[in-house]
């Protein structure tokens, strides 16, 4: 089972990074027009130097970052900084009034992520969301609505850049918004906010302009970049493909008259379900909760599917060979399906409503015990097709029964090689992320879903395959579709 989706949400960001020398479009300016003059604004904006801060010197330089998995067109805003203060009284509200705003022309509006927390804001673009609210308020009483949300980041890293993979994006609640923010966001970095806090309130607030300029930042550098999202893009299509092909065949056999809702078909329509939930999460963004919801309703289903597979074919082995003792396999298979659900059930409370800290380490515990009990449930497969596979003096069967036992054996190899993508993705995760988190987390994301692929053509093959159902006086066994 998946833990890697939401195990990443409590992860701080740990790639290094050096920030010390940024040209002037990765960069937000702030400038005190009370004490510059002409020339030396000129100035400031053609120097390319490293960041500087200086309350008489009148000016100073930080990076910004886009939002996460998001990429506006190319911008520069430049202009009047508004400090709104949020009600006291309503949850991610912002004040309008003349006195909080302290600027109601301003192009940027900026607050702290303590504040916007303090004052119930649950997401980044619930924030988004609030100054989107703030500045159609500012037009209609005849002010200009502000171009640019700057967020100062507060929660440092312990390595690495700041706007990377956290819970500031997830929310807990699909009422609150977590996709794209609702106006042109950009985050300043944790490690300068108190730098630029301190100077822009040194002095009047009327008196700061600011400038601002598109930056991707580090994290969007990997995760926006083309071959990431050609590889995305690949996945959807294969999956898609998968998908129709196998569609086409089960018109097919409804066509002919050749289907029959059985056990067998039972299972390829949860594989049906699965790969068309994964077409729909996965062109959505990686820390929005309906897509982490359905990424993991999707492998609980594929992964129950996969079971039944399982189950299956060690019920045809059982049927054709008496005194077979096949107890392990079943008890093992039941005890990976109970410990899978109560795994998915941790994950949802974890991702929505929370879990308390005992709660949180029986999660960790159990994802712990989940790929232990696939290890030993494959372990036994391998021993069972390898014992009685056809060909051997133990293995008597008709044709068309070694011929079914033959392809599920093939369909759960695939099925399990899956599961095991999976376990060293967990593995890698959990070692290696502290000195290769970006790397490693990109690499994450596309071994789910290759595995989650090579499930889903596995379980989609399942249509084209003719189970025997039970014995008859005449033949080990009676073809049935």
């Amino acid at each position: 089972m998946e833990q890697f989706s939401h195990h990443l949400l409590a992860y701080a960001a740990t790639a290094s990074i050096s920030d010390a020398v940024l040209p002037l479009q990765n960069a937000v300016y702030f400038e005190n027009r009370g004490w510059l003059s002409p020339m030396s604004f000129n100035r400031a904006v053609l120097d390319r130097s490293r960041h500087h801060a200086c309350r008489d010197g009148r000016t100073i330089q930080a990076p910004t970052y886009d939002y996460f998995e998001v990429d506006p067109p190319a911008y520069a805003v430049s202009g009047g900084l508004a400090l709104p203060r949020f009600e006291p009284s309503s949850a991610c509200t912002l004040r309008t009034d003349s006195q909080a705003t302290g600027l109601r022309n301003a192009s940027i509006v900026s607050f702290t992520w303590r504040e916007a927390a303090s004052a119930g804001c649950e997401t980044i673009a619930h924030a988004a969301a609030a100054v989107k609210t703030y500045g159609i308020a500012i037009s209609s009483a005849g002010g200009a609505a502000p171009a640019l949300f700057l967020l100062m980041l507060t929660d440092k890293p312990s390595k690495g850049p700041s706007g990377g993979v956290d819970g500031r994006y997830q929310a807990t609640r699909l009422s609150i918004p977590d996709g794209a923010p609702a106006v042109l966001t950009a985050l300043l970095p944790a490690d300068r906010t108190d730098a630029v806090y301190q100077f822009i309130g040194s002095g009047r607030i009327d008196a700061i302009s600011a400038v601002a300029s598109k930056e991707k930042g580090p994290w969007n550098e990997l995760f926006l970049s083309p071959l990431y999202r050609g590889f995305t893009i690949t996945i959807i299509v294969l999956n898609s493909a998968f998908l129709l092909c196998s569609l086409w065949k089960l018109v097919l056999a409804v066509r002919e008259g050749g289907f029959v809702l059985d056990r067998r078909n039972a299972i390829y329509f949860a594989g049906v379900a699965s790969c068309i939930l994964s077409l729909v999460y996965l062109p959505m963004r990686k820390l929005q909760l309906l897509r982490i919801i359905l990424f993991q309703v999707g492998g609980l289903i594929s992964a129950m599917a996969f079971y039944g597979l399982l189950l299956l074919w060690v019920r045809i082995l059982e049927a054709v060979q008496h005194g077979i003792r096949v107890w392990p396999f079943y008890t093992i298979s039941y005890v990976t399906m109970i410990l899978q659900v109560l795994g998915f059930a941790l994950m949802m409370c974890s991702a929505t409503i929370g879990l308390p800290a005992r709660a949180e380490s029986l999660n960790v515990i159990l994802w712990q015990l989940i790929p232990m009990a696939q290890l030993i449930s494959g372990g036994l497969f391998f021993y069972y097709a390898y014992k009685f596979s056809p060909g051997r003096q133990q293995f008597q069967a008709s044709q068309k029964t070694c011929r079914a036992l033959r392809q599920l054996s093939h369909i759960a190899i695939a099925g399990l090689f899956s599961f095991l993508l999976v376990a060293v993705n967990n593995a890698v995760t959990l070692f290696f992320i502290p000195n290769n988190g970006m790397m490693i987390l990109a690499i994450g994301y596309h071994l789910q879903e290759i595995s989650r692929t090579i499930r889903f053509a596995a379980l989609l093959l399942l249509l084209g395959v003719k189970i025997p159902e039970r014995r008859t006086s005449t033949d080990d066994r009676k073809e049935m579709l």
